[in-house]
């Protein structure tokens, strides 16, 4: 069970207004992804994404699936925002899109490194 502090919430909150507060830039749709289970493999995961598309507030999503493991997990937090952006927003499909995850792996093999 996660229990937060009322000092570690006020933090959260003042870490989340800076957020909101960032200037994103106008020309590009820009994806941040990330992901955590509890049990590396087979455990609980929980995926996240925030979009950040022109001229709308950013969309934050969240998912719990089971079953994975860590790489797995990533890699459908990317397919998911990736998958919502499509269904949802697919008239700005002529903006370049950006994805920002912190899995090496993800970014060496989307890359074409590994």
């Amino acid at each position: 069970m996660l229990v937060y502090t009322y000092e570690r919430y006020t933090q959260f909150m003042k870490r989340r207004k800076k957020l909101e507060t960032q200037v994103y830039p106008t020309d590009r749709i820009i994806v941040s992804c990330d992901a955590s289970i509890t049990i590396n493999p087979n455990g609980i995961a929980a995926i996240g994404a925030v979009l950040r598309i022109p001229g709308r507030s950013p969309v934050e999503l969240q998912r719990h699936t089971k079953g994975k493991t860590n790489n797995e997990a990533e890699y459908e937090a990317i397919y998911y925002a990736v998958e919502v952006l499509a269904t949802l927003y697919y008239k700005r499909a002529d903006l370049p899109l950006d994805i920002y995850t912190a899995s090496l792996l993800i970014v060496t093999q989307l890359t074409g490194i590994f």
